[in-house]
């Protein structure tokens, strides 16, 4: 599978085959150490600080698969808050062609988007990993459902960890709190999870930062203090 190796390999997608349909696996990582990208001449990770190159490889799997699931190793780590870097890569993605993206890195759960009609789940939090934190303790499982031409369905099925780092299903009211929490993440975007599904919304809280393209295609942040949100899910309010 790709995501590591020479650059080749690095950035060469896993394909399933599966009832005639094939799905190109592709990761990227945007947390890059120094001398760890992959290149032609030596061994790394692939990377998506060249935007370029993380168009063009969801470009080459999209001309060989029906859909492509791109996992995406981004932001900052301990928040719930996404930065604005993950926002622009994300367009960069689903611009080439994914049509998922699953994100990881930041150690918690953080918010789902929908870019048109490809989710970006930012951060689906750890799996087997080992933390005394409650926050990262919870993670989902998502279960991606295709239809013949589009993806139909999101599933997500919550998980606890224990402290030593092993995963295993949340029980019925663990698993509430946790969809829950999900949820609360997702109340500045335009999705809701109801019932273990993704659902689209409009958005019930305003982003934690203005998104106006500044000189350089930077994206200008606006923070406030963030808060853990309140499982309690009210209804959806359209402006």
């Amino acid at each position: 599978m790709g995501g590591a190796g020479f650059k080749l390999d690095a950035e060469r997608p896993f394909i399933l085959q599966k009832h005639g349909r094939h799905m190109a696996l592709l990761a990227f990582s945007d947390v890059v150490p120094r001398n760890s990208g992959a290149m032609e001449t030596h061994l790394g990770i692939a990377s998506a600080k060249g935007e370029r190159d993380l168009a063009d490889a969801i470009r080459k799997a999209r001309r060989r698969a029906d859909f492509v699931v791109l996992m995406m190793h981004w932001g900052g780590q301990g928040s719930h808050l996404i930065i604005p870097r993950q926002r622009h890569l994300a367009r960069a993605a689903v611009e080439a062609g994914s049509d998922v993206i699953v994100g990881m890195h930041p150690h918690v759960l953080q918010g789902i988007e929908y870019f048109g009609h490809v989710p970006v789940l930012y951060s689906i939090g750890n799996f087997a990993f080992a933390s005394k934190r409650p926050a990262s303790q919870e993670c989902v499982l998502v279960k991606l459902k295709f239809g013949p031409k589009r993806l139909e369905e999101v599933g997500l099925v919550p998980v606890v960890i224990s402290p030593s780092g092993i995963p295993a299903p949340a029980g019925q009211e663990q698993g509430k709190e946790i969809l829950g929490h999900l949820d609360g993440f997702c109340r500045m975007f335009n999705t809701q999870v109801e019932g273990g599904r993704l659902m689209a919304s409009s958005p019930r809280e305003r982003l934690v930062y203005e998104i106006p393209e500044q000189k350089g295609g930077h994206l200008a942040p606006r923070r406030r203090p963030a808060r853990r949100p309140s499982s309690h899910k009210g209804s959806a309010q359209r402006s």
